[in-house]
């Protein structure tokens, strides 16, 4: 579907000073303003003053009175746009991703919301550390595991880097996700992610296998999305992270699906070993290795009734 949009406007040419040629996407517009920007419009039944929002990459204007040009055809009336000033390829795709689910999401979200989540994610960001794109397959793939079972933990995925849970059922219940390339199922806590007086906390652990043949972080990464399109802000979180690398490089991360599924386990966190008691006052942020290799794993019906 991207491809198919970024087709039909690689198609388009403006030449008109007086408002936007364009095509129709379901209940929305695509199109090109006079200075070769993408713009995304939707019809705006609210006829207040025109309101302006600007950014470095974006612009939102919203009740515009304008002209459509539409296969030869024009179309006048007020209009909520957005426009990409960018010409990044990445930025490009993912503006396009994100407001064309705009008829899929959540009704209560407004042209608004989408300019808010691109502002976010057209901001500068660093790369993430090879270990930490480990951690976002493994999360990827066990919320894709887990939703082919009938229950979707995408809502309840974190969208802040670096909390202190990977998921939040609630205000009590949360979800730990570790993984590693080696065959012995070692992996690293903080203290407060086992030992606590206010969590009940489940522990999923993952091993990995690298595989040229296998399901590379690229395409686990559009599965999720296409599961989960009716949840902006899910979309948007994957986009903010892998937004930053060349697809060629997500693509060559790759590991075998079957064995991942097939070594996934599940523990709670009064299984893991770890130190007894709190962290003493004055110290913080301890951390260390814990050996899941001889406790026993829970069953998955027992983490499915947790869920509940």
């Amino acid at each position: 579907m991207i491809e198919k949009i970024i087709e039909k406007l690689n198609l388009l040419k403006n030449n008109s000073q007086k408002g936007y040629r364009c095509f129709q996407e379901k209940d929305h517009y695509y199109g090109l303003d006079k200075e070769g920007n993408i713009v995304f419009l939707i019809q705006s039944n609210n006829l207040k003053p025109v309101i302006m929002q600007e950014t470095k990459h974006l612009m939102l204007i919203k009740n515009l009175k304008c002209l459509l040009s539409i296969d030869g055809k024009e179309n006048k009336g007020y209009f909520d746009i957005i426009i990409c000033m960018s010409k990044d390829c990445g930025h490009i795709r993912a503006f396009i991703e994100l407001t064309n689910m705009f008829e899929n999401n959540n009704p209560d979200l407004s042209i608004t919301d989408y300019f808010l989540y691109l502002k976010d994610l057209f901001t500068h960001r660093q790369k993430i550390s090879a270990r930490e794109l480990q951690g976002i397959y493994s999360e990827l793939l066990f919320m894709h595991y887990i939703y082919g079972k009938g229950v979707d933990l995408y809502r309840y995925w974190q969208s802040t880097d670096r909390m202190k849970f990977d998921f939040s059922i609630n205000d009590t219940k949360k979800i730990e996700v570790k993984s590693t390339i080696g065959e012995n199922r070692v992996h690293k806590f903080r203290h407060e992610q086992l030992v606590t007086d206010i969590f009940d906390i489940w522990i999923v652990s993952i091993l990995l296998r690298k595989d040229d043949k296998g399901l590379s972080l690229y395409e686990l990464a559009n599965i999720v999305k296409q599961e989960c399109g009716h949840n902006l802000k899910v979309v948007a979180h994957i986009q903010n992270l892998l937004l930053n690398y060349p697809i060629e490089d997500l693509k060559s991360m790759k590991f075998n699906k079957a064995y991942t599924i097939e070594n996934i386990a599940l523990y709670k966190a009064i299984d893991v070993p770890k130190f007894q008691g709190r962290q003493p006052n004055g110290v913080s942020n301890t951390e260390y290795d814990s050996d899941l290799n001889n406790i026993s794993n829970r069953a998955i019906e027992e983490f499915f009734e947790w869920l509940k």
